[in-house]
């Protein structure tokens, strides 16, 4: 594995990917009934798009349906009769690992058992799992129907016969497996089905039930419909079954728990609530120190193995008169309810009028759902029946359901409603590191001034919320946001004929249909010149269920288009860009009081994470007409920012004496007044207690108005009072309301609460300025000392090449004095391709940060700067100092540890530097730690690393050398300046054994996710003292990793360690020959030549005038 390459989240990407095409096509216009011809799967497409070509048929077992709404009659004991209006829709999931995966799920839909069992309808869904898991299924439904259908006590006791018939199908499969020969053979030792069936006999539904999919029954309470349970998930959540399968032999475990991500507590006895979701990872039996059979279920049909602990075929069996005010029922596997609550089931059914579009709504929200989460899709299968009563049935009452409702096995409704398993709400681990991974840092995001928009008529508004209010990535926005979204689409006028998106190019725009036909069409092999297929059509209908829409991931993701669209006819499109999309989701509601917050002098010191969280925390208060806000004299603790209506301040000139006399002034309290737009729309109002102030309705008569003058009015926008962020002084003027007002407040107690006092703030940024134009006049004083003080990038010459990657070079140089130095080169054209520029001129601007020191005498560990040149292809960066390589290539073997040492202490005096500058390090790894020609260890790259404002704040990208990374970066939980440490202790140990703690796979990031330092083996040789450094260094938990610099120093490892003549760069390297070695070898090769090339296409971006 290249421990230089980035990070290889390619194969995730490429999953979402394929994702997103499946997502394109298939919803929910694949759901459809299908009356094209079969495409021709054998003309040289790939197999990708022979999948996007075939999703779109209902053959080969992807995607099955009713097609339409079908009709069936029941008669009731008093001779009524229900009419059963059923609809279902069997939907293959996606699985990128396995684009032709077979469908597991199965269902039995027999609404007329026959002559034999009149007045019986039999409803079924059956979710395989394990390598038979479809033969499974489908022998499931078989012989479930078989025995069920021809046994004669059927009606009379249909309890037993669901019983017995289920617990028959499990005992028949089991045979199979021994029925090599028999073409049909299938071995359900790791394999089975779930099951959950409904039997209507007249007005009565029997329900039996043998895993974790589910039926609920929509019944009206007082003019709302609510979900009733029908059935209960037999999962590991549930304590009685939990128990019931450990006394069997049972070990009860997570996936995290079984691969070391979490501890495992053999004593645990709670594994979740319905609002505490562990991110798609629920307990799972497990047979005692075996990896399998690992089954999230403790009933099932099948697996032979998961029966030796307890996961048996017996049904919990649920018996319920139909009522009047009953509406319909739903059956469906695990998959519709991952992601959807039983009760949002019922919200969307109840949408639909008619029964198949209900079931195909629901695979469609839940189909979406998977994609959102995850970057796979379960099987999903749903059974919809709606209920219609004879107008002379009559309602009974909520009380009178539960009598009429009795229940075997479980007990009650309510404790069926207690048993089901948590919905999901968390993306799983490989979402998120995909997220991460293809997503710009929130706090690095520039703030762009959106266009203005006219706003949307009511017909367009109306038109656009109906379209998108069935996708995923609508759904979760507040009313304020999805009316945001709603008025940042743009209406885009296309003619028949006109290409929308183009097969290859990079795309970054969501459309909507808003009328007219779209055809979707693919090149073989993405071959532009071919013949390209047509494999799908948008058609915006009236009266559907939403309008198609494709491209929606592209809101999230950046990748090439994976096909072409052209209109068939006019019409148009509703079109959102991607970074429109995703600045209003990552704007906070109160981006406008941000803004205001900026004009107010006294807080320009603060950071763009800093001022974010002081907006959180402003609370908002009201004041009537004439109301005191602040008395002059008072001591000051807060500030006030007007949102609504106006204030005006007075003096009284008694008060003023007396303030003098305190060394205060009225001048000292600055009144301003800025206009920023009403927040009201963007900010979430807080009615809080309110801080300190004159008491509630003290008036201008109350404090003596006629003795006072006012001098200034501030209205909303305007601030005052902010003096009391720094110190409690008197106020110097009195405040009043001018009208009824509304303003945003914040106490000294809790600004320092939440960020820390202001003037330690104000110290820091000033520290910052002062070290940065110190820094600009040390690389004065270098430039002059190397000769480069009026050089210009001709006047170099390279000497020879030091190091080299794809986008930057390190090299010696010679200037016009022949002085040789280090020069850093940057190729601006492969730049500007990979989207680099941000980090190249955050490389330059924390370089020069880093390398200001007030210590002639000391040491820099990062090589200083003498001066930066742009050249016609190239920024290149002058460094003093000789380069000599990587520290990796000098580890061909491992270091001794006195070696180990020099180099451990070396980063952490690099480290210590940089911390105390407020400079997130990231870039500890062999690859960009280098040596110069005295064998000092240096680093000359900072483009990984970050400023952080706030060292309490955190960061969430994912970046650096993938060996190097720290369990907090892998697992994307946000880190902070402890990752430093983990890559310190990392590197100490790679130099000692040659090699990392961890097997350099592909399964590296699980192995970092898991790993425990206590478990690390060292050399033979390797002393008890530097082990337990590195241990200490590699605690999993940043809380209690090991990272004072201060007990680092002191550890027992470096006793009678020269610290002060290593800063000071007296000591002499153990490197040094070898480092003098490799300068001389560089040098003997030096064949001068020009620094900088011209590129080979011109760019007119400027980004780099300031480099």
């Amino acid at each position: 594995m290249d421990r230089g390459a980035p990070i290889p989240v390619a194969k995730l990407r490429n999953a979402q990917n394929n994702a997103r095409d499946l997502a394109d096509s298939l919803i929910p216009e694949t759901l459809d009934k299908c009356t094209a011809n079969a495409p021709d799967l054998e003309d040289g497409l790939t197999q990708d798009e022979k999948f996007l070509a075939i999703s779109r048929l209902e053959v080969s077992g992807r995607t099955r349906s009713s097609q339409t709404e079908q009709i069936h009659h029941v008669v009731t004991k008093d001779n009524l009769k229900i009419k059963m209006r059923y609809g279902w829709v069997c939907q293959c999931g996606f699985y990128p690992d396995d684009l032709s995966k077979k469908n597991q799920d199965n269902l039995l839909v027999a609404a007329d058992m026959g002559d034999k069992n009149p007045n019986c309808s039999l409803f079924g869904v059956f979710d395989g799992h394990g390598k038979f898991g479809t033969e499974c299924s489908t022998f499931a439904v078989d012989k479930l129907y078989e025995f069920m259908s021809n046994d004669k006590k059927l009606q009379s006791d249909p309890e037993r016969v669901f019983h017995e018939s289920l617990v028959k199908v499990n005992a028949e499969m089991h045979k199979q497996k021994k029925r090599r020969a028999n073409a049909s053979f299938f071995d359900d030792n790791l394999a089975g089905t779930t099951a959950i069936c409904v039997l209507v006999q007249g007005d009565e539904l029997i329900v039996a039930n043998v895993g974790d999919s589910r039926a609920i029954i929509a019944t009206d309470v007082g003019g709302r419909l609510e979900s009733e349970a029908l059935s209960a998930d037999q999962t590991p959540y549930r304590k009685d079954e939990r128990d019931r399968c450990k006394k069997a032999g049972a070990v009860v475990m997570t996936m995290d728990q079984i691969e070391g991500y979490k501890p495992y507590d053999p004593n645990c006895d709670s594994w979740g609530e319905e609002d505490d979701d562990d991110g798609g990872d629920p307990p799972r039996l497990w047979l005692p120190n075996k990896g399998c059979p690992g089954v999230a279920f403790t009933r099932s049909l099948g697996d032979g193995m998961a029966e030796t602990i307890g996961c048996f075929a017996e049904p919990e069996i649920h018996r319920r008169k139909i009522l009047p005010t009953d509406q319909f029922v739903v059956i469906a596997s695990d998959g519709v309810f991952e992601f959807i609550t039983s009760q949002t089931v019922v919200d969307i059914v109840s949408n639909f009028d008619n029964a198949y579009d209900a079931s195909r709504a629901l695979v469609t929200e839940a189909y979406k759902l998977w994609l959102h989460y995850e970057v796979r899709t379960d099987d999903i299968t749903v059974i919809v029946i709606f209920l219609d009563h004879p107008e002379g049935g009559v309602a009974l009452s909520p009380a009178a359901f539960k009598k009429a409702a009795t229940l075997r096995d479980v007990g009650t409704a309510n404790i069926l409603e207690a048993q089901i398993r948590p919905v999901r709400r968390d993306m799983s681990r490989k979402k998120r590191v995909l997220i991460e991974a293809a997503t710009v840092e929130l706090e690095e995001i520039q703030e762009v001034e959106e266009e203005e928009r006219p706003p949307k008529s009511t017909e367009e508004a109306y038109r656009i919320r109906q379209a998108i209010s069935s996708n995923f990535l609508f759904q979760h926005l507040s009313p304020t946001q999805f009316d945001l979204v709603i008025n940042t689409f743009d209406r885009v006028d296309v003619k028949a004929g006109e290409t929308i998106i183009t097969q290859g190019e990079p795309g970054d725009k969501f459309y909507v249909v808003g009328s007219g036909v779209f055809d979707c069409y693919l090149n073989p092999e993405g071959d532009q010149r071919g013949e390209r297929k047509l494999v799908h059509t948008y058609d915006a209908k009236e009266g559907g269920m939403g309008n198609p829409s494709f491209g929606e991931l592209a809101l999230m993701y950046s990748k090439p288009r994976a096909a072409t669209v052209v209109a068939r006819s006019d019409g148009y499109l509703w079109a959102l860009g991607r970074q429109t999309f995703r600045r209003m989701l990552i704007r906070k509601p109160n981006q406008e009081l941000i803004k205001a917050l900026k004009k107010v002098d006294i807080l320009s010191s603060l950071g763009r994470a800093q001022m974010q969280r002081l907006a959180d925390t402003l609370k908002e208060v009201t004041f009537e007409d004439n109301e005191l806000i602040i008395r002059q004299g008072d001591v000051g603790e807060t500030m006030y920012l007007i949102k609504e209506g106006a204030v005006y301040c007075t003096l009284n000139d008694a008060v003023t004496e007396a303030c003098a006399n305190l060394d205060e002034t009225p001048q000292e309290d600055k009144f301003r007044s800025m206009r920023f737009k009403e927040a009201q729309e963007l900010v979430t109002p807080r009615q809080e207690s309110r801080q300190p102030h004159p008491p509630k309705g003290v008036t201008i008569p109350d404090f003596d108005a006629h003795a006072s003058r006012e001098v200034l009015k501030i209205s909303a926008g305007g601030y005052f009072g902010e003096k009391a962020l720094i110190q409690a002084a008197p106020r110097a003027a009195s405040v009043i309301s001018r009208g009824k007002s509304t303003c945003f407040m914040i106490s000294r107690k809790t600004f320092e609460e939440v960020l820390g006092p202001l003037s330690a703030i104000i110290q820091k940024v000033t520290k910052k300025r002062e070290t940065e134009s110190l820094a600009a006049l040390q690389m004065k004083s270098n430039a002059k000392e190397i000769g480069l003080e009026k050089a210009s990038i001709t006047d170099l010459k390279v000497q020879c090449v030091i190091a080299q990657s794809e986008n930057c070079v390190y090299r010696v140089a010679k200037g016009q004095n022949g002085k040789n130095f280090t020069l850093k080169s940057y190729n601006r054209e492969n730049i500007e391709k990979a989207s680099l520029q941000a980090q190249v001129l955050r490389d330059r601007q924390l370089l020069a940060l880093a390398m200001a020191s007030t210590d002639p005498e000391c040491t820099q560990f990062t090589l200083p700067v003498i001066k930066t040149f742009v050249g016609e292809g190239g920024l290149h960066v002058a460094f003093k100092g000789i380069g000599c390589g990587p520290l990796i290539e000098f580890m061909s073997s491992p270091f001794c540890e006195d070696t180990t040492k020099f180099v451990v202490a070396s980063v952490v005096l690099l480290l210590e530097s940089l911390h105390s500058r407020g400079i997130m390090c990231r870039s500890v790894n062999p690859q960009q730690l280098m040596l110069d020609d005295r064998g000092y260890v240096k680093l000359a790259d900072l483009g990984f690393s970050k400023y952080m404002e706030d060292n309490s704040l955190r960061t969430f990208t994912m970046c650096g050398d993938t060996g190097y990374l720290a369990p907090e970066q892998v697992v994307n939980n946000g880190y902070g300046m402890q990752a430093d440490f983990w890559a310190m202790g990392i590197l100490t140990y790679e130099m000692l054994s040659g090699t990392l703690p961890f097997l350099d796979t592909e399964e590296i990031f699980s192995q970092i996710s898991k790993f425990n330092s206590e478990q690390i083996k060292f050399p033979p040789e390797t002393g008890a003292a530097v082990q337990q450094l590195v241990k200490s260094l590699l605690c999993a938990d940043p809380s209690t990793r090991l990272t004072s610099f201060e007990n680092i120093k002191a550890n027992p490892w470096f006793q009678g360690f020269d610290w002060g003549k290593l800063q000071t760069g007296s000591m002499v390297s153990p490197l040094e020959d070898a480092a003098k070695q490799a300068s001389a070898d560089l040098l003997a090769t030096s064949q001068a030549k020009a620094v900088d090339s011209p590129p080979t296409n011109s760019s007119s971006d400027s980004w780099y005038e300031n480099f």
